[in-house]
């Protein structure tokens, strides 16, 4: 015969065996001796490495405490760390696989370890692990201050943004957070020349979002001499992102983007001639024009977008020094940021 019963072991019960006694309605007993025992719960300790960066494949982690116990599971707070390997090698330490989103609405930041074992006692370290920004992040201007005549780069390589003739702040309406509306007339953001951001090399990538209220030929992104981004909306091929001596680059179809609403962007250069967009998430089509080869010794400003050229908002601007994929567009995509 069986007997199924609820165990609810108190948070502060000390570990051990313990005798469990059965007793029928006409008051008989039958018991068992240490046939129930009660373990500790696990401990975590610390992490090493305690940090990633975002858009980490397959990084290696190690799981430092007390009380593991094989079988135990491991979570990560934040929804942007995926574990996705585990290995319990003692009842001190566990092996982590773990992924990093490129991006989520957060941002980087610390997240809780927690490691629950098959019996559901569970042990947590708060802020046990980082996340941080891609290394291959030159310049992020999120255009979040809504007030004044900088903008700060969260990238951490000091890429600051002087406003010029006074685009204005917007604090709602915006893709995340504040951003920036600019007349088409003579406003834009200027980012003085340097090395992080100089663009002379594949492989590159930049990221931003726009909302365009204009069709005409605007340019939302320059490297004056170097790039240029600048959409048509009224052509067939009315999106562009190419060195602005030669022409190489890319071109794409204007229907990617709608008038009057956000827009997400992807430009990826690969080498010289292999190129990749994403438009809202999602591979575009593009026709790939000439070899990149931009003027190495160019050394003005990035502005954003235009120097004056561009009717809309902007939000959010990102460029990389490195390829990203697929699966990272569509993760910053996701994240609005």
């Amino acid at each position: 015969s069986q007997l199924t019963a609820n165990i609810t072991v108190s948070g502060s019960a000390t570990t051990g065996a313990r005798n469990i006694t059965v007793t029928n309605s006409d008051s008989q007993q039958g018991s068992c001796t240490s046939c129930f025992t009660v373990n500790a719960r696990p401990t975590v300790s610390n992490t090493s490495p305690n940090n990633g960066d975002q858009g980490s494949s397959n990084l290696s982690v190690t799981v430092n405490g007390q009380d593991f116990v094989s079988g135990a599971a491991v979570s990560v707070s934040g929804g942007d760390v995926t574990v996705s390997s585990t290995n319990v090698l003692s009842p001190t330490q566990i092996q982590l696989t773990v992924n990093i989103k490129e991006s989520v609405a957060a941002g980087p930041g610390t997240r809780d370890i927690t490691v629950t074992n098959p019996d559901g006692g569970t042990g947590t370290l708060t802020s046990g692990f980082t996340v941080n920004y891609n290394a291959n992040l030159v310049g992020y201007w999120k255009f979040d201050e809504g007030s004044g005549g900088t903008t700060s780069d969260s990238s951490g390589n000091g890429n600051t943004g002087n406003l010029v003739n006074s685009p204005a702040w917007l604090t709602s309406g915006c893709q995340q957070g504040n951003c920036l509306q600019f007349n088409g007339s003579n406003n834009y953001v200027s980012i003085p020349h340097s090395t992080s951001i100089d663009v002379d090399a594949a492989p590159l990538t930049v990221s931003l979002w726009l909302y365009p209220t204009a069709t005409t030929n605007k340019v939302y992104f320059q490297k004056q001499s170097q790039i240029v981004g600048f959409q048509n909306l009224g052509a067939s091929e009315g999106i562009e992102f190419r060195d602005n001596a030669t022409g190489a680059g890319l071109t794409a179809s204007s229907s990617l983007m709608t008038l009057n609403q956000w827009n997400h962007l992807v430009f990826v250069i690969v080498n010289g001639t292999t190129r990749a967009l994403y438009a809202n998430g999602s591979p575009a089509s593009y026709n790939a024009i000439g070899t990149w080869s931009p003027n190495t010794s160019a050394t003005n400003p990035l502005t954003i977008p235009g120097t004056g050229s561009y009717f809309g908002i902007i939000d959010a601007v990102r460029m990389y020094k490195a390829v990203l994929t697929a699966t990272q567009a569509q993760e910053i995509y996701q994240a609005g940021n």
